[in-house]
């Protein structure tokens, strides 16, 4: 399935930029209580490595938002309960962002979420794509779509947001602005103008991720995790088409 093949395509690349294996955390179909724990030592990780710690968060997977709450979630594989009890079986969005800044409040995050590709059949009101989200010191918060979108799903080897943040963040001399312009850019070109990515850049200083690790000897202050979460059998999603 594509969001396992988009993280593994993730992977790919950032060992490419001088990731280490061991920095590099990945779920592949975890269940909500893994992905927690992954999540949980990719923050230790980070709050051990010092000031000058690079952070890359990327989840590629369902997302849905909830209007009674105006959160959005990650759902996981073992995700249950397409109703109200939503928020006790997925994985809150905000509350990822607030523990990644509060261990490590003098990083540079990239929080990415490729995520609300599909409607999921729901018992309660929620929407079909992610809520906007306020920026965050420090943080550059990625949507693979705008808000109350939909992203696409199709690709052999990836999704298209993964397929465009792999090929621009290997290129040497990009800062985190023209990365992320240009993955916007060839998102678009590539779904037929129909899928714009959407950043909230909250980081204050520029951050060349390729040439930054390629010549900076000290590596381990560079982690990531890349969690893939593929349909589980109790959500059942609806797969819109992308409009020709």
């Amino acid at each position: 399935s594509n969001p396992v093949k988009d993280i593994r395509l993730i992977e790919k690349s950032l060992t490419q930029i001088g990731f280490d294996q061991k920095q590099i955390k990945r779920v592949e179909n975890g269940t909500r209580i893994e992905i927690l724990s992954a999540i949980d030592e990719y923050a230790d990780r980070l709050a051990a490595a010092g000031k000058d710690t690079v952070g890359f968060f990327y989840y590629s997977g369902h997302g849905i938002a909830l209007e009674d709450d105006g959160r959005n979630y990650l759902i996981p594989i073992d995700f249950t309960r397409m109703d109200r009890k939503v928020r006790y079986n997925a994985i809150p969005l905000q509350e990822v962002e607030d523990r990644l800044s509060q261990v490590a409040p003098k990083a540079a995050h990239f929080v990415i979420f490729d995520a609300c590709r599909n409607v999921l059949n729901t018992r309660t009101r929620g929407s079909k794509g992610f809520r906007a989200v306020r920026s965050k010191t420090g943080m550059l918060i990625a949507f693979s779509t705008e808000p109350g979108q939909t992203a696409s799903d199709v690709g052999e080897a990836s999704g298209p947001y993964a397929a465009a943040l792999a090929r621009n963040i290997v290129k040497p001399g990009l800062s985190h602005l023209d990365v992320f312009q240009n993955v916007k850019e060839g998102v678009l070109a590539s779904t037929d103008n129909q899928q714009l990515a959407w950043t909230r850049n909250g980081l204050i200083r520029r951050v060349y991720l390729s040439s930054q690790i390629k010549t900076d000897n000290k590596t381990d202050n560079r982690w990531a995790i890349l969690i893939g979460a593929s349909d589980s059998s109790n959500t059942k999603p609806s797969i819109p088409s992308i409009p020709s």
